[in-house]
């Protein structure tokens, strides 16, 4: 369940066992107290902590990709990263061609391109000192040529152009 992404009429059978197991299987028209979404809150704020299997999936899913971004020395991530002729100092992995991207992968890596989705809508990088990030990446040098054309200092990392003291 954590590698491949789940079918929607899988997740759907799934949630309706649980479903009968609470409301019960024999009962033609069972009446519903308390609403699905209600049942399947964590136990914390008052719901019975059973968890919504497509949720659950893409939750799974979407810890690759944080792994991806806390592990760069990992074996796994190595080879991804030499599979895919990744950048092995970036926080997410990026575009990778279609026709040569795995299945695993692909199910794993769609959310990134999904505006909507939970996981990439809640990303926050932070820069830290500035030690592991390039200035003018080849993407800034594009969408802001006329800057960066009167850039006196055209390349190094961010912690060489100047720090910050105190928030200013």
């Amino acid at each position: 369940m954590s590698l491949f992404e789940m079918p929607a009429g899988i997740a759907v059978k799934l949630n309706k066992l649980y479903a009968q197991f609470i409301w019960g299987p024999n009962a033609s028209r069972p009446i519903h107290w308390v609403k699905w979404v209600d049942v399947a809150k964590p136990r914390e704020v008052g719901g019975l902590g059973l968890v919504d299997f497509r949720t659950k999936n893409r939750a799974l899913l979407n810890k690759w990709v944080w792994q991806y971004s806390h592990e760069p020395e990992s074996l796994w991530r190595l080879l991804v990263d030499a599979k895919y002729d990744q950048q092995s100092n970036t926080l997410l992995p990026g575009p990778i061609d279609a026709r040569k991207q795995s299945w695993v992968w692909k199910n794993i890596t769609k959310p990134l391109l999904d505006t909507d989705d939970v996981f990439n809508n809640n990303i926050v990088c932070k820069l830290g000192d500035g030690s592991l990030i390039k200035s003018w990446d080849p993407s800034l040098k594009l969408a802001f040529l006329r800057v960066f054309s009167l850039a006196i200092k055209k390349e190094g990392k961010v912690c060489e152009f100047g720090s910050i003291v105190h928030g200013r």
